[in-house]
């Protein structure tokens, strides 16, 4: 058990860890391509991605919005996109390894912890359950009507990203599993962490393989961060039993894996390109990939990033 100060500058020294290793991880994509952008531009980008992935469905917003920053930055809407897309691709083959080993090596203390609350609390709550079901499939319809140039704007990237995915030397792959496996540590830390203050907090293992789950499920749940469906599973016992203290720590969670992040990313996008914010983070970068060109052109080795007047940038869609 630790005090509550103490678990709260823990998290929050995880959060600042999360974008720093996250910033590193894009500098290493871009290296290879030519663009060395200074370790304050990158952070920029990154955190407006995490506000796009956090206020759209499925996620969708994050990696269109980072190229959009990329552009604002000086890097060519054709190299953002490949940079990001193979981040994206490289990340997540990492992020389902973890998973599977995290299924085998805990899955089972997970489950003899969490399991039996979890079908408690769905039987109880069938209808609440049906609801978010519903909900969710709504929500489906929905961005698929109103919103659909974010879900094409991601597949653009990815197949924009598939054919060139060869063109970066296999040590920038190799580099990012590292960065990726810490990046998965600090933000799954931060649940066991908020739980150390509890008088007898749930087992290890059903905290590490809950928040997991709870944070990554995020990407396949159309609602925005995993609303209402997160929010479920973690007061049905995804995470062990936390008792009474459960909603303040489901609060504490949330500002630490999400609100934070949406705010850092509407602060630094303000006082950086002192735009519309929520405009630019929600309807112009589907635009800037889906105009992207498919091929991206590298610019000579240890070159740095192009001035963001440049032609360049104006193919990027400013």
């Amino acid at each position: 058990m630790i005090s509550s100060l103490a678990a709260h500058l823990v998290c929050l020294a995880l959060v600042a860890a999360d974008f720093t290793v996250r910033t590193w991880r894009t500098q290493l994509f871009l290296r290879p391509l030519g663009y060395r952008l200074p370790f304050r531009e990158v952070l920029v980008q990154g955190a407006i991605g995490e506000t796009a992935s956090s206020l759209t469905p499925l996620r969708a917003g994050g990696e269109p919005a980072r190229v959009w920053a990329l552009g604002q930055e000086g890097v060519p809407a054709r190299v953002a996109v490949v940079a990001v897309g193979a981040e994206l691709v490289a990340t997540s083959v990492v992020i389902a390894l973890t998973a599977l080993a995290l299924i085998v090596t805990v899955g089972a203390d997970w489950w003899a912890a969490a399991g039996p609350g979890l079908a408690h609390s769905a039987s109880r709550s069938w209808p609440w359950l049906a609801g978010i079901g519903a909900a969710t499939l709504l929500a489906w319809v929905v961005v698929q009507r109103v919103r659909p140039d974010l879900l094409h704007a991601v597949r653009d990237e990815l197949a924009a990203t598939r054919g060139h995915l060869r063109d970066l030397p296999l040590w920038v792959y190799g580099a990012q599993v590292p960065l990726t496996l810490l990046q998965i540590a600090v933000r799954v830390a931060i649940l066991p962490v908020l739980a150390q203050v509890l008088d007898q907090p749930p087992p290890l293992a059903a905290t590490v393989m809950g928040s997991f789950a709870l944070l990554y499920a995020q990407s396949v749940i159309p609602t925005p961060a995993g609303a209402g469906a997160v929010e479920v599973g973690f007061l049905g016992g995804a995470v062990g039993n936390l008792g009474a203290a459960e909603a303040a720590l489901l609060v504490a969670w949330r500002a630490y894996t999400t609100v934070f992040g949406i705010v850092l990313g509407v602060v630094l996008a303000a006082w950086r390109f002192h735009a519309n914010v929520l405009s630019f983070i929600l309807r112009r970068p589907a635009r800037v990939v889906a105009a992207a060109p498919e091929a991206p052109a590298a610019a000579p080795a240890g070159a740095g990033a192009v001035e963001p007047g440049a032609e360049d940038d104006v193919a990027a869609g400013r």
